[in-house]
């Protein structure tokens, strides 16, 4: 997870070494999943770390960092601090209550800035207090956003995504349905299936744990006997393991929630199915469906943060089936390259349809440090 920059004096979510790292003033929004422990070293130099409670609990609790790391804010509460004599106000803003990070609204003379980061958005995003006044009186200067699937129209949305999950239960009722979950994440749609299916899902004491940090351990349980809905990790999942349940515990079927592994394994999707182990394209991402609420939100320019990107021979020419017109497939794969563009506004009307937008450029890590330098000097 590579750290996004805002002027000379704001850095997010930064979990490595980079130039200059006390010149910053840091803030994390959500938490790298992929880390089994925080770099205590790091954050001993940039301490405080300003973020939610939640996300400081979570680093505490499960990655070992030290109480002394954060400074905990509300959500909702302007605060003002001073950096390299300039002042920085800014506020945290919740996303969506099922949904453990948040947004960073900036507050200054040369315009607000509103950096979401992979936040979700929904019809409750616009609805939030803070965003609001960015729907008709005021306009922001910058949204940073991620866009990664912005060019892939034909991935499901959500709510597709979940009433096909819910169907598929429903019809293996008779059946234990194994749902693929990590300590963090999927919670939304989790809470949706217990509602929907109004069975509780067993889950392991570490994701209860964060279930109940987020106030929803009414819809789960940690004991598998009294449900016939439980989580299962994702490494578990395979055609071997899957008959091995069966034969140990009885009939069963496999949910897998995850957008790469259900372009990964597109081409034994058959076989997979026929051992009862289904695939939704789910990503914690906005899907193109979501990012329409964006449009509705006054910017002057938008910036793309994104995270991950498909990649086969520099061709950035996608589609949710995972192949190029000439039929060659695709694989996804986080790296270490960041895409940033920016798709400019006209009399609050986007100069390119958001949906076609394209990266402007591709920057290594090194070459990002260099650009932003002259950027913040020109």
């Amino acid at each position: 997870m590579a750290p996004f920059f805002i002027g000379k004096e704001i850095a997010i979510n930064c979990w490595s070494e980079i130039p200059n790292l006390e010149d910053y003033v840091h803030f994390y929004t959500q938490v790298n999943v992929n880390s089994t422990s925080v770099p205590e070293g790091l954050f001993a130099r940039i301490r405080p770390i300003y973020t939610s409670s939640f996300v400081a609990w979570y680093l505490l609790t499960n990655l070992g960092a030290h109480k002394d790391s954060f400074k905990t804010i509300e959500f909702g509460v302007e605060h003002t601090l001073h950096k390299n004599e300039r002042e920085i106000t800014f506020e945290f803003v919740t996303s969506n209550s099922l949904q453990p990070y948040f947004m960073i609204l900036f507050k200054n003379e040369m315009g607000d800035e509103l950096f979401a980061g992979n936040c979700k958005f929904t019809k409750e995003t616009l609805s939030i207090r803070s965003i609001l006044p960015y729907l008709s009186s005021k306009s922001l200067k910058n949204l940073y956003f991620d866009g990664t699937y912005m060019n892939c129209p034909r991935i499901p949305s959500a709510d597709q995504i979940e009433h096909s999950i819910i169907t598929t239960i429903k019809a293996h009722k008779r059946k234990i349905v194994y749902i693929s979950a990590n300590i963090l994440g999927n919670e939304n749609i989790l809470c949706i299936i217990a509602q929907a299916i109004n069975k509780k899902i067993q889950v392991c004491p570490e994701k209860f744990a964060v279930l109940g940090k987020l106030g929803l351990s009414k819809y789960f349980t940690i004991e598998p006997s009294t449900t016939y809905i439980r989580t299962i990790d994702y490494s578990q999942i395979s055609i071997k393991k899957s008959i091995r349940r069966n034969k140990l515990l009885g009939p069963s079927v496999t949910i897998v929630l995850s957008l790469n592994a259900f372009l990964a394994n597109e081409e034994h999707r058959e076989e997979f199915t026929k051992n009862g182990i289904f695939f939704f394209p789910l990503t914690s991402l906005n899907t193109p469906s979501e990012l329409q609420f964006i449009k509705q939100i006054q910017t002057r320019d938008y910036v793309l943060v994104n995270h991950l990107t498909p990649t086969l021979n520099g061709s950035s020419d996608i589609s949710p089936e995972c192949t190029t017109k000439n039929d060659k497939t695709y694989r996804y794969k986080p790296f270490h390259l960041r895409r940033y563009s920016k798709c400019k506004t006209y009399n609050g009307k986007l100069k390119k349809e958001l949906m076609k937008c394209e990266p402007d450029y591709w920057l290594s890590w090194t070459d990002y440090l260099q650009w932003r330098r002259k950027q913040c000097n020109s």
